[in-house]
């Protein structure tokens, strides 16, 4: 929702928050006085209508958690308590369908155009209406030239193009455009646990043009506070020709659940259409200002660790384990909120390096020969990349070899640092994309599908494998 901050003041004021939800960690829960366990998509039993009208009977494929219930029960239940018992009687969805079918030709008469009192509950996919007239359903309306309108007769109705109500100024000279991107879902409560989704971007960032960039004095990666007359936010850089000069985008997903202070929808403006009701999420004026850390790192871990107060972090399920992206401008100490969990047990292994000249915290925790969790902490950018210590929690004992070599954060021999995942389908890592360009003359996005397949399945990352490609050449 757009000025998110305004919404959690809501919430705060309540006496009573009810909050029905299959995740358990959400920031809406956080405001519950009463938390509801409802079931999901697959754990479900009842029908589903889809954006050509198509009515489909959905079945679960998936047992439900033992204290889930479906969202009619959790209803009727609520309403029983309250003394409406009688009117909420049921026993099955399939007494509401048909409750809700029958009401559909209520005083219908032609004037309305869903109808489904012709159907049963077991059916196969049919498009509404389905009634005596259109006992199959019907796919098309409006053949004859008849609308559902008094005289039968269209209506168009003429709309203007309005400008936005909040325009930038010298206050807020950028506009903030909010969305998707291609791996994620509203905010990642459920693909965010998916370390596959995960790997094409772990952390939240906004895309600039770099003319705007050099304007603020933002370097590729780095970080930066958004601010507009709503919130803030704090977030890395991405620096790309595909943005539009005087404007920014920046992903929606990112909830407090995920990441300290990246929020995108405490950012955007409150106007909504009078009509229709939708924000307008596209135009929020912003103002950057560089942010520019003592330090930064990240910390991977067998088990979820969540720091309870940094100026940024972001956590995100990867393979193998968890992954904790973090930056702060207070002094780092060796120890910090890894405290409780290095006193746990006596008997493990830790392995530590610390070098106050270069700015660098390296930790490791070992137990019974397995990698329980590593810190790697730099003020001058020179972290290693994950892949190899990601690999790490795969193995139930680590070898000789690892203990001496893990605190650099590189693989003794030959193994390649493969660098982010471009390709989320086949899995296929920047470097890979690169060294096809270089050594195998992969010239075309069709190229580097014939040789690595990425790109061959959803096709979302053609636009990087492109961009990568162009950059080989420029190289």
């Amino acid at each position: 929702k757009p000025d998110a901050n305004f919404i959690r003041q809501a919430l705060e004021k309540c006496p009573l928050v009810i909050v029905s939800d299959i995740m358990g960690n959400t920031d809406s829960l956080k405001y519950a006085h009463i938390a509801l366990p409802a079931q999901g998509w697959g754990e479900k039993d009842g029908t589903v209508t889809n954006s050509e009208r198509r009515l489909s009977r959905q079945r679960p494929f998936l047992s439900a958690p033992a204290e889930s219930r479906p969202d009619w029960w959790i209803i009727s239940e609520v309403a029983k308590h309250m003394g409406f018992a009688k009117s909420f009687d049921y026993k099955s969805p399939n007494e509401i369908f048909r409750e809700h079918a029958a009401l559909s030709a209520f005083e219908n008469n032609g004037t309305r155009d869903f109808d489904i009192s012709g159907l049963g509950y077991d059916f196969a996919p049919v498009q509404w209406p389905v009634n005596a007239a259109n006992p199959t359903g019907k796919s098309r309306f409006f053949e004859q030239g008849n609308f559902y309108t008094k005289d039968k007769r269209a209506r168009f109705i003429a709309v203007r193009a309005q400008a936005p109500v909040n325009d930038t100024d010298q206050s807020y000279p950028l506009i903030l455009n909010s969305g998707r991107i291609r791996d994620q879902w509203h905010t990642m409560t459920r693909t965010g646990k998916s370390p596959r989704l995960n790997a094409h971007r772990e952390e939240p960032y906004i895309t600039i043009h770099p003319v705007d960039a050099k304007k603020h004095d933002l370097g590729n990666n780095g970080f930066v506070r958004i601010f507009s007359q709503w919130g803030k936010a704090l977030a890395r850089v991405r620096l790309t020709n595909e943005q539009q000069a005087g404007q920014i985008f920046m992903p929606l997903h990112w909830s407090d659940a995920t990441t300290a202070n990246a929020a995108t929808n405490r950012l955007v403006n409150p106007v909504t259409d009078p009509l229709s009701g939708q924000p307008e999420l596209k135009h929020t004026p912003v103002r950057l200002e560089k942010w520019s850390p003592k330090w930064h790192g990240f910390l991977l871990s067998r088990k979820k660790i969540m720091p309870e107060h940094m100026d940024y972090w972001c956590h995100s399920y990867q393979k193998n384990c968890h992954i904790l992206e973090l930056a702060s401008r207070d002094e780092m100490q060796e120890n910090s909120f890894l405290a409780p969990y290095l006193a746990r047990k006596n008997d493990a292994d830790i392995l530590s390096f610390s070098n106050p000249a270069s700015g660098q915290i390296r930790l490791a925790h070992i137990e019974k020969g397995r990698l329980d969790f590593c810190l790697f902490v730099s003020d001058k950018g020179n972290l290693p990349d994950r892949s190899w210590l990601q690999s790490l929690f795969q193995q139930d004992s680590l070898t000789p070899e690892i203990y001496r070599i893990l605190l650099s954060g590189q693989p003794g021999g030959p193994e390649a640092q493969m660098g982010p995942v471009i390709c989320s389908c086949y899995g296929v890592s920047q470097k890979a994309i690169l060294s096809a360009c270089r050594q195998r003359q992969a010239r075309t996005v069709d190229d580097i599908g014939n040789l690595l397949q990425a790109g061959r399945n959803c096709g979302a990352c053609k636009p990087e494998i492109k961009d990568l490609i162009s950059q080989c050449l420029v190289g």
